[in-house]
Formats: C-alpha cells, sequence, structure tokens
C-alpha cells in the first residue's frame, strides 16, 4: 500500500539550505521527511534535516515590507495638515 503524506515537511522544494558552511537548493525528501536531497555544483546529495539549518523559504507566500515615504522624501500630504 503506498504512503500517504498528511503532513507538510519542514523542508520544502525550492527552499535554501546551508550545509557544510554551503548553500544547497531542495529538490526532495525522503525517508518521511527525516532526509533531504540538495542540489549543489551538479550533484545531489542526501543529508539528514538535523544537519542543515533553513536560509530562505523557497515556495508559497512571502510578505516584504512596503515602502513607506515620510515627508522629509518631499512627499506632499495633499492639503492634509
Amino acid at each position: 500500500m503506498p504512503s500517504i503524506r498528511r503532513k507538510r515537511y519542514a523542508f520544502q522544494p525550492g527552499d535554501i539550505v546551508v550545509y557544510d558552511h554551503e548553500r544547497f537548493s531542495v529538490v526532495g525528501m525522503h525517508n518521511y521527511g527525516k532526509s533531504i536531497v540538495i542540489k549543489g555544483g551538479g550533484k545531489k546529495m542526501d543529508i539528514n534535516t538535523k544537519k542543515v539549518k533553513l536560509v530562505k523559504y523557497g515556495k508559497g507566500l512571502q510578505f516584504a515590507p512596503q515602502f513607506l515615504p515620510t515627508l522629509s522624501d518631499g512627499v506632499s500630504l495633499g492639503g492634509v495638515r
């Protein structure tokens, strides 16, 4: 019987991780989320998730702070005092 994934793993394809002081891209998961497949330099490696650190979440919703101009930037409030 095939296994059905019922939870979202901590690492997903497209995430950027640090392993051995180098950055790699996550390609996939193994062993019910206990190890990940990373790609870097043209080769793929299977690594335990305890040995890597997440640097950047690769996919999904990402929110960046919006730039709000201040009055010192020369922005007029349009007659509001």
